[in-house]
């Protein structure tokens, strides 16, 4: 069977920088050719769940809440302590935070902010949502969680109360978080593909300083922030240390309500 009679598989991916290393040098011939969707996490989740894509870099909560969905292996987006790119930036300090806008782009990272809020200060604020391109200067909120691209181009008219999510979780765990990783939908086969994101993966972790090039061009930052951030701060690896982070914000997350619980985090090639 040639290429141009395989069915497409439809993935989706972040437009992150932190997806770059993944998504970059991505075959997309095949077989089978791939057809590459580029959305924010909370889109991506919506598309997986109306069937509309096939594998998705899915944020870790939407897995957590089980829907059926099949780990794959290897490969994640991770940080094992400061992040840099999910932060809350806040007009007050932090225990004083009464009202916080959460970016509408997130999913984990809306989960993760109150599990860590209510384990640090026994309480959370009320909650809103927000857009990540939001002024925080002109909002009535005391505080917002951005994530991704717009987390790393923040500025603010005045000094503000930082917290990096990722540097707060393994303050609280010592372990490091994992914030998407790759999943396939129930009968989408999987092999042949979880080999080509390994390739893509490499081949960008052998590139950073290509794709730091690029990511400084595009967004208007630091060439070295974009190289350190993409070498150093994220993980691509999805490891036993990785494995248990995210088992424990299963049960975190299932603990404060967020999601079921009893999911058998194991990844599969089939």
């Amino acid at each position: 069977m040639s290429s141009s009679e395989h069915p497409k598989l439809r993935v989706g991916s972040v437009p992150y920088l932190n997806a770059k290393p993944l998504i970059r040098f991505l075959d997309v011939v095949g077989p089978p050719p791939l057809e590459v969707t580029m959305e924010v996490p909370s889109r991506l989740t919506e598309l997986l769940r109306e069937r509309r894509l096939d594998v998705a870099l899915l944020p870790s909560i939407e897995y957590l809440r089980g829907k059926n969905y099949r780990l794959l292996p290897d490969i994640c987006i991770a940080s094992d302590g400061i992040v840099e790119s999910v932060r809350v930036y806040s007009k007050v300090k932090l225990e004083n935070i009464k009202l916080l806008g959460l970016d509408k782009s997130s999913r984990t990272s809306a989960a993760l902010v109150r599990v860590l809020l209510k384990r640090r200060f026994g309480k959370l604020p009320k909650l809103s949502e927000i857009s990540p391109d939001s002024n925080l200067d002109e909002l009535k909120e005391d505080a917002i969680l951005l994530i991704g691209d717009p987390a790393m181009k923040f500025k603010a008219a005045h000094d503000v109360h930082v917290l990096d999510l990722g540097a707060e979780w393994k303050q609280q765990t010592g372990l490091p978080f994992v914030y998407a990783i790759w999943v396939a939908r129930e009968g989408i086969p999987s092999k042949s593909l979880v080999d080509r994101l390994i390739r893509a993966r490499n081949d960008g972790l052998m590139h950073v300083a290509q794709l730091a090039v690029e990511a400084s061009n595009e967004l208007g930052l630091d060439q070295d922030v974009c190289f350190n951030y993409l070498a150093h701060t994220i993980q691509y690896q999805l490891g036993d240390r990785q494995i248990r982070g995210l088992s424990l914000f299963q049960q975190l997350a299932a603990e404060d309500g967020l999601c079921p619980g009893g999911i058998d985090i194991a990844v599969t090639t089939d």
